[in-house]
């Protein structure tokens, strides 16, 4: 023994007292010794007793005392004891497996000199004594079988022997709480509690007339009440090594940490189950239910079962009907809790049930029949070897006998937890679709959404046929987004996304914005090829999220989102596209990524250009750069665009206008060309630039506006009375001057209610109108004879009401026309330049003769028409000469 063993003595000394120690107690520890240490009842006089044992724990349990008491004779009262306690450590006492070197310790007390007590030289081991007496049954039974009390046994000459023997044969933490005496006249107490045995003589019968606990008499039965009993007492009592844990299989009595003699008759059912796990397989299922009870849930405390349930397994299949196997294995599958079996133990179940099920199919849809009727779950790792086994014997297992009668929730889990089985039963629905497809809808009503996880994985690689449509949104319903990116990224493996109508079930699984990307992200980062094109198109709205997505989400490289996102524009409508553009950033990620490749994308440029509303510097650069690449229609389309902008917004002198503009003339129609000069809300000062540009046109490109001068012409008489400028009202001239080699009819549409805006505009630079719309106008009144001219050029109406309130409308119209410049700041030059274009420049000179102030006025034309060219002049002054010459000679005035 290692450790030193402190003692203490007691005796009568004034009355009964501690007489030396070699420690010092608690107070409350060193009490307990006090009392104990005395002898409990009174001796009658003369009667006399062996030395006894006594063994109980210190109240602190720090230490465990075992002690003997000696019959003090030479004490001057009678009843005087000498007591030598043995403070055991309680580590060292739990785990004491022999007394001697204690009993060694207890040896008689010398109690002169007071010294203190040393640990004597350890002799040796005895062998214990064998108990006879048979009432040891009973004590066995009253400590270990039944609901434990304290025990009194009456007369036993071989109470010592059988003390020893107990304390040895307990296990730690009972015997660390034990207390026994083997002799006592009295009931003993510790704690509050009576000692667990005590050993009396039948002289003390009378003080246990109150006794709680059982009483052994010597009369009492001999006979065992418990089928352990008889063993435990031989192992106790006739045993070299009366110790219980040495026998203890189930290792319970080692962790046991309450001392319960529940988990000795534990250990015992352990161990007698494990005997007969040997030929009988429903011992195991015991074996298992113990270790649940004592909250075994480790793989490691299972694995010494592991080979006695495989034997179990192994029997069970050789010696029982199909109906009972099937319900061991569901027995035992049950018996155990989350995470348990081990693996080797799945393996063995799995494969009983395949061959089970392979061996006789009928037999395995009878079980899941019964099972469901019963509402009772078949547990995974059988359906899996259902599964398998069934899907094997296509002979027996098939679409009108087999898959129709699978109940439905075991169907899932069939398909959930066999890739054999999942495999077969999808080669049944492609080969009977009729049979097989309503079976296999009905599996997936089932609400276990863990187990259509499972089936989803284990059907996705056999969705390889459009047949199988039907399936597709029952499996992917509450799918969450990882979950439907993993089941299409799967079918992409499969099938390459060749099956299209699979697309749109897909898609609909993604039920929001979030699953929709992260199911794009997961394919377009893993394959590129038409197909997965097809089905990421698909997943695409005319939205922002999805642009977002196209131009700045990274999985796709710049071509593949380039051809996506033309797709898209052209399936969008413009004012879909206008709403997505009304985001500046939008309008840039989706420009700058078509123009990466514009020969392709040049029409939905097109697009983005008119409705992003970009500013007009970026509209006509961009512009120009697309003009090649564009069909007919979409430079049109861009090209009216461009001109409404920029006819309105650039500079007159941007050069890029004017290429513009030309490009116009020979692309869309003259009318909306005009249309574009005349912008809403313009400015009169924008207004005359743009007939300016239009005027500076090429001739090629001129003539389609000649030939609509009457539009351009009506379109600026509704901008009056503002003054457009005089190079502007020139420009206007000119085109309807130049527009009579186009077409008579228009230039006379365009003179005439030209010529009554300039007659009434004299305070405004008009007379270039002038010049060129009255020798027009006038012809037509000179060809006019009559009301029905009206009807054949209404034009007329527009003319002046003073032309016709005079039967000779030329002549009125030579006199409104003198009248206009006389009044007007016009230059007086262009009065004679307009008769001479209308063949009457003397009548127009003998007009203005007539007429107040008229010499004054003839010489300011001569005056004026040195700004003219020198063939005009030269005509202007022979005019005027000629009309001077002639008055003279005729004498006019």
């Amino acid at each position: 023994m290692k450790a030193l063993i402190d003692q203490q003595v007691h005796g009568y000394r004034n009355g009964h007292q501690l007489l030396s120690a070699t420690m010092n107690l608690a107070r409350q520890d060193q009490d307990t010794v006090d009392r104990l240490s005395d002898m409990a009842g009174p001796l009658r006089p003369g009667e006399v007793f062996n030395p006894y044992l006594a063994a109980y724990p210190l109240p602190s349990r720090t230490h465990f005392v075992f002690a003997r008491t000696w019959q003090d004779l030479e004490a001057p009262r009678a009843g005087c004891v000498i007591t030598k306690s043995l403070l055991v450590p309680m580590s060292v006492w739990e785990n004491l497996n022999t007394l001697d070197e204690l009993i060694a310790l207890l040896t008689p007390v010398e109690l002169e000199g007071g010294k203190k007590l040393t640990e004597p030289v350890k002799p040796g081991s005895d062998p214990l004594p064998v108990v006879f007496d048979q009432r040891t049954v009973e004590l066995v039974e009253a400590m270990f079988l039944e609901n434990r009390q304290p025990i009194v046994f009456f007369e036993s000459q071989e109470a010592e022997a059988i003390t020893k023997r107990v304390l040895l044969a307990l296990w730690p933490s009972l015997r660390r709480n034990f207390a026994v005496c083997s002799f006592t006249l009295a009931p003993r107490k510790i704690d509050g509690r009576d000692f667990d045995l005590v050993f009396a003589p039948k002289t003390a019968r009378t003080r246990f007339a109150d006794w709680p606990g059982r009483r052994i008499e010597a009369t009492s039965s001999k006979e065992s009440r418990h089928r352990w009993s008889i063993s435990i007492a031989s192992r106790i009592f006739q045993s070299n090594s009366p110790s219980l844990i040495a026998d203890d299989t189930l290792g319970a009595l080692k962790t046991d940490p309450r001392g319960d003699e529940a988990t000795l008759r534990l250990s015992l059912l352990w161990s007698e189950l494990l005997a007969k796990s040997a030929t009988t397989p429903t011992a195991v299922l015991g074996m298992i239910d113990i270790l649940n009870s004592r909250g075994e849930h480790s793989q490691d405390a299972f694995k010494p079962l592991v080979p006695i349930i495989t034997r179990a397994i192994n029997i069970a299949s050789s010696s029982l009907p199909d109906v009972e196997i099937w319900h061991f294995l569901t027995t035992l599958i049950g018996k155990f809790h989350k995470g348990l079996p081990s693996k080797s133990i799945f393996r063995t179940v799995k494969s009983e049930a395949s061959n089970l099920a392979g061996r006789n199919p009928r037999s395995a849809l009878e079980f899941l029949q019964t099972e469901s009727l019963a509402s009772r779950t078949v547990p995974a790792v059988l359906l899996a070897g259902i599964g398998d086994g069934i899907s094997s014997n296509s002979t027996v297992f098939n679409a009108s006998d087999g898959m129709s009668k699978v109940p439905a929730k075991a169907g899932l889990g069939l398909i959930a937890l066999s890739t054999k089985f999942a495999r077969y039963a999808i080669a049944l629905a492609k080969e009977q679709p009729d049979i097989c497809m309503p079976c296999l809808l009905t599996f997936f009503d089932d609400p276990d959404r863990k187990l259509q996880r499972k089936a989803r994985r284990r059907l996705t690689p056999f969705f390889n046929e459009d047949v199988l449509l039907p399936l597709l949104s029952p499996l992917l319903e509450g799918v969450t987004p990882d979950e439907l990116s993993e089941f299409a990224l799967r079918l992409g493996q499969e099938t390459g996304f060749e099956i299209s109508c699979f697309d749109e079930p897909i898609i609909n699984a993604s039920r929001n914005h979030l699953g929709l990307e992260s199911l794009r992200n997961a394919i377009a980062s893993t394959f590129d090829s038409p197909s997965s094109d097809r089905f990421i198109f698909k997943t695409l709205k005319p939205d922002v999220p999805s642009i977002v997505w196209l131009t700045t989400g990274g999985s796709l490289g710049p071509e593949r989102a380039r051809r996506l996102l033309f797709g898209l524009l052209e399936d969008t409508s413009d004012r879909n596209i206008q709403a997505i553009l009304s985001e500046e950033l939008n309008f840039n990620h989706i420009l700058d990524l078509l123009l990466s490749d514009r020969l392709l994308t040049a029409s939905q440029i097109v697009r983005v250009l008119i409705w992003g509303d970009p500013k007009v510097d970026m509209l006509l650069e961009l512009g120009l750069d697309l003009l090649p690449c564009l069909n007919h229609e979409d430079k049109g389309l861009l090209l009216r665009h461009i001109l409404e902008r920029s006819l309105v917004e650039s500079a007159p002198s941007d050069h890029r206008v004017q290429i513009i503009l030309r490009h116009a003339a020979s692309q869309i129609a003259p009318h909306q060309l005009i249309q574009a000069a005349f912008p809403s809300f313009a400015s009169t000062s924008r207004i005359s630039e743009n007939i300016l540009l239009l005027n500076a046109l090429p001739p090629q490109d001129r003539q389609g506006l000649l030939a609509h001068v009457d539009y351009l012409s009506s379109q600026l008489l509704n901008r009056q009375p503002n003054n457009l400028g005089a190079q502007t009202y020139a420009a206007w001239a000119q085109m309807i001057a130049d527009s009579g080699q186009i077409s008579w009819d228009t230039q006379l549409r365009a003179a005439l209610p030209t010529l009554t805006f300039a007659l009434e505009q004299t305070n405004l630079p008009v007379s270039a109108l002038l010049v060129e719309t009255f020798p027009i106008v006038y012809a037509q009144l000179l060809r006019s004879k009559d009301e029905g001219d009206f009807k054949l050029i209404p034009a007329l109406l527009k003319l002046p009401f003073t032309f016709f309130a005079d039967w000779d409308r030329a002549k009125a119209a030579r006199r409104d026309l003198v009248e206009a410049f006389l009044r007007s700041s016009w230059p007086p030059a262009d009065l004679l330049l307009a008769g001479l274009r209308a063949g009457i420049g003397d009548k127009i000179l003998r007009r203005v003769s007539r007429s107040y102030g008229g010499n004054q006025y003839i010489s300011a034309i001569e005056q004026d028409s040195y700004r003219f060219p020198q063939s005009i002049q030269n005509r202007l002054k022979a005019t005027i000469l000629n009309f001077q010459t002639s008055r003279k000679s005729n004498d006019w005035d």
